[in-house]
């Protein structure tokens, strides 16, 4: 039942975006972080007033994000592959892309078929690994390479093996204090399984990202300085 809910939801919302683009102040985001779906619909909708908020994803997160967000009359989830989106060019006044598209197979191919989708005057974010940011996770994935083939329980047990030495200097830090940040194991233990389990993980480079955006007509770029690896929007000429 579940299954033919999801699947029923995702027709109609495809079909209704193919046919013709939503009204003012729609959001779309490429990739759904389950945990968080209901709460950011919630708020954009109560203080942006967003008329359409659309989440793709290719995973299992898209039937938790529905089941989260069935309530939820201007939110609609769809399973399908960001690389053929089944939506309608120039729909959507924002696109969102947080750690999402540098774990397709092709992270430029994904961002070209995102960007054709924001109106004129629009926006696209995005959020991808950079090149110049070197740390204990993305070593992990280096040295384990085919981490992501091992059964979903021995990654999670591997992923909080690594944590522990790690999270014990995180704590020995803090206490001299070396560091500002207050780390939780959990976190830690997360990260590990974040960069560990995607079957591709890319990173790229500032000129790389900069030249997607003004190919597919988008001026304006911000360039955050929040972080270390890339995040940047961009406006659609």
């Amino acid at each position: 039942m579940k299954a033919s809910l999801l699947r029923t939801e995702t027709i109609r919302a495809g079909n209704n975006l193919r046919k013709k683009p939503p009204g003012r102040a729609a959001r779309f985001s490429a990739g759904i972080r389950a945990r968080r779906s209901c709460v950011a619909a919630r708020l954009h909708d109560s203080r942006r007033r967003v008329r359409l908020i659309v989440g793709v994803d290719f995973s299992e997160s898209a039937r938790l994000a529905f089941e989260r967000c069935r309530e939820l009359p201007n939110v609609h989830i769809i399973q399908a592959d960001l690389s053929r989106p089944p939506l309608a060019p120039r729909a959507f006044d924002l696109i969102w892309s947080e750690g999402v598209i540098h774990h397709t197979p092709d992270t430029q191919q994904s961002f070209s078929s995102l960007a054709p989708l924001a109106k004129a005057g629009g926006k696209l974010y995005i959020w991808i690994y950079s090149k110049k940011v070197s740390s204990p996770y993305r070593l992990a994935r280096k040295l384990l390479r085919k981490s992501y083939l091992l059964p979903q329980p021995a990654l999670y047990a591997l992923a909080w093996t690594l944590a522990l030495p790690l999270h014990a200097a995180n704590k020995i830090r803090e206490a001299l204090r070396a560091t500002k940040i207050h780390h939780r194991l959990a976190s830690t233990a997360y990260s590990f399984y974040d960069v560990l389990s995607p079957e591709f993980m890319h990173s790229h480079s500032r000129s790389e990202v900069t030249e997607w955006f003004r190919s597919h007509g988008y001026e304006q770029l911000h360039f955050s300085g929040e972080t270390s690896d890339i995040a940047v929007c961009g406006t659609k000429q």
